[in-house]
């Protein structure tokens, strides 16, 4: 997924989250936003400055009285294989006044400078707001730079299905759909698609996928109360998927864990 690249906000590693009262809710819900880097197998940044900082009240013994030295394993897990940004770059907001025009200056400590033709995401538990900056680097040398930041993983689904390349449904004879019964090859048992291939379609404009899996994509269909699964037909330049409908009783042997996570299922 080179198209995107992830940085996570300060907002996520300020010292508040990881307090005995609020790490339970805090860890609920920013793991999930989280785990779609994951998913996707992308770079996923995080600042050095903001962990540093973070860290060294993990030391304190004052501190360690209300806080047990687990949040630092938790902090740990929570940003495993993903990648510390030691860079330091000057991001502006522009403030438009035509002569009067000014730049304020934004401390993001969290970004860096490998952003050209990517598609910037924020994981944030604060934000949800699209902004244009301008990064300098030089006299000479600066470019604009857009940032999406998110704190709802559906949003975050939304805005990756979006960008990404248009895909195709096929219908398939091995699974039917609606009005046609499923017809596997040599007497085989084929799952059957329940649903119009244009509801096939809806769905599958906006399913999801997890690339340490398999790159397949996954929905749940809200009609029928279960799982959608589109299979890619190869490396072809049409984008094509078929699909079919998973029993409920097969969820846990056909649906990956972190994709019955995500819809809570």
């Amino acid at each position: 997924m080179g198209d995107f690249i992830f940085y996570i906000h300060s907002d996520v590693l300020e010292l508040d989250n990881f307090s005995n009262e609020n790490i339970k809710n805090f860890l609920n819900k920013i793991n999930p936003i989280l785990e779609i880097g994951r998913k996707l197998q992308a770079n996923v940044y995080y600042s050095f400055e903001d962990n540093d900082e973070l860290k060294k009240y993990f030391t304190d013994p004052d501190f360690n009285k209300d806080f047990s030295k687990s949040q630092a394993n938790k902090l740990d897990l929570l940003l495993e294989n993903f990648k510390q940004n030691k860079e330091v770059n000057n991001f502006f907001k522009i403030h438009f006044s035509q002569e009067n025009t000014s730049l304020e200056h934004i401390k993001l400590p969290f970004l860096n400078s490998k952003l050209k033709n990517k598609n910037l995401i924020i994981f944030s538990l604060k934000n949800e707001e699209e902004h244009t900056l301008l990064m300098v680097k030089s006299n000479n040398d600066f470019e604009k730079v857009k940032i999406n930041s998110f704190n709802n993983s559906n949003k975050i689904w939304e805005f990756i299905n979006k960008n990404l390349p248009d895909r195709v449904y096929n219908f398939n004879s091995k699974h039917g759909n609606e009005t046609t019964k499923a017809i596997a090859p040599n007497s085989q048992k084929a799952s059957q698609l329940l649903c119009t291939d244009e509801k096939a379609q809806e769905l599958l404009k906006n399913a999801i996928f997890d690339l340490r899996e398999r790159y397949w994509c996954y929905n749940f269909d809200e009609d029928l109360q279960t799982f959608i699964v589109f299979p890619c037909e190869g490396d072809n330049p049409q984008n094509k998927y078929h699909a079919f409908h998973i029993k409920d009783d097969e969820w846990d042997k056909e649906i990956p864990k972190s994709i019955r996570k995500h819809f809570k299922k």
